[in-house]
């Protein structure tokens, strides 16, 4: 059941951390990277320099600790196995905590390892240490000694957690959790689509002109950056070697001339733009916009090859003059307009239906108005027509049978009037038989978000530096 929650709710919760917690979160992808002048520097964290081969270090012992069971990650790779990003991210998290520990002088005893060694490894059957080495060296690949300094190493990880990561989980969060993973909603609908309203309006040259000098900044666009590159296949950097070695190129030109790659050039692109032979990568377009002109990025690995990137060219933020901007601020005029208008509407039927007592939308779907009804969905699901807004689904949820709700709900399509027609019962007896998975779930989703909250405090409080991808 717990499995099929976490399947079930994975994207979702991180989609919300992406959001909410993530951002200035280094390993992430909020940090900028930059170009170190020792080309084998790897990661700044407050004093210290992290090379690339002490990073494999804690690369091996979160492979090591997460084959054990000892360790995990929320949400692993669509096939279940453990992706080299999964890797590297649980590395980061040991580099920062351990970072943390080592602030606090975290001390674990020999016999703190030994005694958690056998409750986790041993917890049905008695301690034999000669069959303890042999299932370490056959199922890890690693000695038992180096072993047990990663086990010391995750409780002293484990001992800064408990002091920083506290949070309670009540019944009734319980409760609110079950209810929204399990009852379903049923809704009518009238939508007051924006396109509809813009149909005929009829702007003036005077109106724009006044519309564009009051909402300049409507018009402003983001800095943009121009690029040259080269694409590597994973069979040129198959070594850590060859990665420190192409990492000492100070120019694409030299790059292109060590492994006879072609140069390829960008048209300006944006932070989130696409990059044309490469598609859709922002953490690139991120290093783009880190580096000072003319200089060279370290290789970017993407799903399928490594990238290489040179900024060539910079443009600032700027509002363009009016004369080049006129059809834009026409048309933004009109979608101004046209939600005004739609809301409006949409304020004129609810007084309608307030004064006149409806309980059909149905009866008043004319013009500009669109009558729908959905099918059963849940608190977190997609609402067709709708689309996934929790906002809107706590409203939803909120209403009673056949209540109307009596204020316009603005969406990016248009404005909407919202009736409840159905909702299911809450489940007593299954929800007190589910109670103690759902707040076990619960309870890992908390603290994934409350230790993701620290792990980005100690990026700040360490001045965390990524100087390179983190690929060997």
């Amino acid at each position: 059941m717990l499995n099929k929650l976490r399947t079930r709710h994975s994207k979702r919760i991180l989609w919300v951390l992406l959001i909410i917690i993530v951002p200035p979160f280094v390993f992430w992808g909020g940090a900028s990277y930059l170009k170190s002048k020792k080309a084998e520097t790897c990661i700044q964290i407050g004093n210290r320099t992290i090379t690339f081969s002490e990073f494999s270090y804690y690369l091996t012992m979160a492979n090591c600790l997460m084959n054990a069971g000892l360790d995990y990650i929320p949400v692993l790779s669509a096939d279940k196995k453990l992706s080299r990003q999964d890797l590297e991210r649980k590395a980061l998290e040991y580099v920062l905590l351990l970072w943390k520990a080592d602030q606090e002088k975290v001390a674990v005893s020999d016999r703190e390892v030994v005694e958690f060694i056998k409750n986790k490894l041993f917890a049905k059957s008695k301690f034999d240490f000669e069959a303890y080495k042999r299932a370490i060296r056959l199922n890890l690949k690693v000695e038992p000694t180096v072993f047990e300094e990663y086990v010391e190493n995750l409780l002293k990880i484990q001992k800064v957690l408990d002091k920083y990561v506290k949070f309670e989980t009540t019944g009734q969060e319980i409760k609110d959790f079950y209810t929204k993973d399990t009852q379903k909603a049923k809704i009518a609908y009238l939508l007051m689509p924006y396109d509809s309203f813009k149909e005929g309006l009829a702007i003036s040259e005077q109106e724009t002109q006044d519309f564009y000098r009051s909402n300049e900044l409507l018009f402003k666009e983001p800095p943009k950056v121009k690029i040259r590159y080269v694409s590597l296949s994973k069979d040129n950097l198959s070594t850590p070697a060859m990665l420190v070695s192409l990492n000492k190129c100070k120019t694409l030109d030299e790059v292109k001339a060590k492994l006879n790659l072609e140069i390829k050039v960008t048209d300006f692109i944006g932070i989130s733009d696409p990059i044309e032979g490469i598609g859709w990568q922002e953490g690139i377009n991120k290093i783009a916009f880190s580096l000072k002109k003319g200089k060279m990025s370290p290789p970017i690995e993407t799903a399928k090859e490594y990238v290489v990137i040179e900024k060539q060219e910079e443009r600032q933020s700027s509002i363009p003059k009016f004369d080049v901007i006129k059809d834009k601020a026409i048309e933004k005029l009109k979608e101004q307009k046209a939600k005004v208008a739609a809301q409006s509407a949409c304020e004129n039927a609810l007084a309608k239906i307030s004064q006149e007592g409806i309980k059909d939308l149905k009866v008043i779907a004319s013009g500009n108005a669109e009558f729908k009804e959905t099918d059963y969905f849940k608190y977190y699901d997609y609402i067709e027509g709708l689309g996934l807004d929790e906002g809107v689904s706590k409203i939803i949820f909120s209403l009673a049978k056949d209540e109307i709700y009596l204020k316009p709900i603005v969406l990016a399509r248009g404005a909407y009037i919202i009736q409840l027609k159905d909702l299911t019962a809450f489940d007593e007896k299954d929800f007190e038989e589910k109670k103690e998975t759902y707040k076990e779930y619960l309870t890992l989703r908390k603290n994934l978000i409350e230790k993701l909250k620290l792990l980005s405090f100690i990026e700040k409080e360490a001045k965390v530096r990524i100087y390179s991808i983190l690929q060997q």
